[in-house]
């Protein structure tokens, strides 16, 4: 998870500055997933609003990996589409990740 150090609701109140250093922060964490733990694929995801997910009044970007086992799937309600939960990072990829994060 990706979280920019001034407190806002959303990555619509940062400044052109702030959501420039998310967006790198975003792509370096994805090159790191994708190098470190040999993720198939990234979800990158940021809610913003009651309405689309948003639960925390905090902006944050989570970076989501996406491997074939994890059980990650687009389900479709009647108005709207949302992102089931997908299994947490297996407890062995974590370790691997937190080096390349301080």
């Amino acid at each position: 998870m990706i979280i920019p150090r001034r407190h806002v609701l959303s990555i619509c109140d940062l400044t052109d500055l702030e959501c420039a250093d998310i967006s790198l922060a975003v792509k370096r964490a994805i090159n790191t997933i994708v190098e470190k733990i040999n993720s198939q694929g990234v979800v990158v995801l940021s809610s913003i609003g009651k309405i689309a997910g948003q639960t925390i009044n905090h902006c944050h970007v989570h970076v989501i990996s996406k491997n074939n086992r994890d059980g990650f799937k687009i389900a479709k309600r009647k108005k709207d589409k949302y992102l089931k939960k997908s299994k947490e990072i297996t407890e062995g990829e974590l370790i691997k990740l937190k080096k390349y994060f301080k």
